[in-house]
């Protein structure tokens, strides 16, 4: 059988960060997370979730409100963002 051929995407880098993450590499998955948001919109929304966990509450409204500008599809993004904009006070 031939050897595949191994493809190492953004979206494939964003879900070892995310599980990393989990398995308690934090700071690495953090960087990983970063690095691939540019091409991963999914990425703002787990880096939301991500320094809320950390409770950075203002890089986590920074962070949801690009997944919210990037269009992704997040459970209750739109009424997290809104209760966010009332503590931070911004329109």
């Amino acid at each position: 059988m031939k050897k595949l051929a191994r493809r190492e995407t953004p979206e494939l880098r964003h879900n070892v960060a995310v599980a990393d993450y989990y398995a308690g590499a934090k700071e690495d998955a953090v960087k990983a997370l970063q690095a691939v948001a540019a091409r991963v919109p999914t990425a703002h929304c787990n880096l939301g979730v991500v320094h809320e966990l950390k409770a950075a509450m203002q890089q986590a409204f920074e962070a949801f409100q690009q997944c919210d500008q990037r269009g992704v599809r997040f459970p209750n993004l739109k009424a997290l963002l809104a209760i966010k904009k009332q503590i931070f006070g911004k329109p």
